[in-house]
């Protein structure tokens, strides 16, 4: 069964993240019922960013797991993509819920706003 993007990311918030889905919606002039999805991944990755930053605050064991399975399928899409740069980033967000739950938290690094942008400014530039 083949699913938009729109509905990829509805159910990734809908499922793991238990959240609404921050979008910006966009309706053409020509039709009130057309709605484009405007959010990037760089969007959504700063978004589970910031998520994972207060759910690890709060102890929130239940949100970091969520936040954990929507990171892995982000992680395994850039990996069958073959997207190195994303990987990385994306394996470093992995190990910070890993280690969140293995009680090491020192061990792991979750990448910066910058870090983030700058993979996809990367990606403008090649």
């Amino acid at each position: 069964m083949h699913k938009t993007l729109y509905q990829f990311v509805n159910g990734l918030f809908n499922n793991y993240l238990r959240a609404e889905l921050p979008i910006r919606v966009f309706l053409p002039h020509n039709s009130a019922q057309a709605k484009v999805l405007v959010m990037s991944l760089n969007d959504l990755i700063c978004y589970i960013r910031q998520q994972l930053l207060q759910a690890k605050e709060s102890k929130d064991d239940k949100t970091v797991e969520y936040l954990g399975k929507a990171l892995d399928v982000l992680y395994e899409a850039a990996l069958d993509a073959k997207d190195k740069p994303l990987s990385i980033l994306l394996e470093d967000f992995v190990e910070a819920v890993r280690d969140y739950f293995m009680k090491v938290e020192w061990k792991s690094h979750i990448p910066t706003i910058e870090e983030i942008r700058a993979i996809f400014d990367e990606e403008k530039k090649g």
